[in-house]
């Protein structure tokens, strides 16, 4: 048993700050409830299991270009807002190839809930000549994360469209 709590009311919360201290942050909890008539426990707990799933991917993502020149290249990428009570931000992944594996190597952005679209630049430098074109090269997808975790659901994979 991790936690003991005599509750008199009809609701209990359990927060990510609850597990951290029972030094077990997880997505599947069983929860066994007994109760109390006048100081005498009942015989039979009712048993509720709680999952808390990672958010689901985020739908929608699309790039749109801003400028493409020599010397700068600009994007937006953007996609739908995932709702979860317990959202906590984006990440996004940039790769090589359409089947690029996400990872800390490849991430590019991490930000707050709010946003759901992000603008990616490249300036050109003398040590790297033409490098704004790297952005068409590259691969990009979006992943949800909630307070509880690491885990995300994963877009799909986007490239940069190219101005028509």
């Amino acid at each position: 048993m991790k936690r003991f709590k005599d509750i008199t009311g009809l609701s209990y919360t359990y927060s990510i700050e609850d597990a951290i201290f029972d030094g077990d942050v997880n997505r599947r909890l069983l929860m066994k409830v007994t109760g109390l008539n006048n100081s005498v426990e009942s015989s039979t707990p009712a048993v509720l299991e709680v999952e808390n799933p990672i958010p689901n991917a985020p739908g929608g993502l699309g790039t749109r270009l801003r400028q493409d020149t020599e010397t700068h290249a600009s994007f937006t990428l953007y996609w739908n807002r995932v709702v979860v009570p317990d959202l906590e931000g984006y990440k996004v992944w940039a790769g090589d190839s359409p089947d690029f594996t996400p990872s800390d190597d490849t991430l590019v952005y991490q930000g707050d809930q709010l946003e759901t679209d992000i603008v990616i630049e490249k300036y050109d430098d003398d040590e790297k000549p033409d490098t704004p074109n790297v952005l068409r090269e590259k691969y990009w997808c979006v992943g949800a994360f909630d307070c509880w975790g690491d885990e995300v659901g994963l877009s799909g994979v986007k490239r940069v469209e190219q101005i028509a």
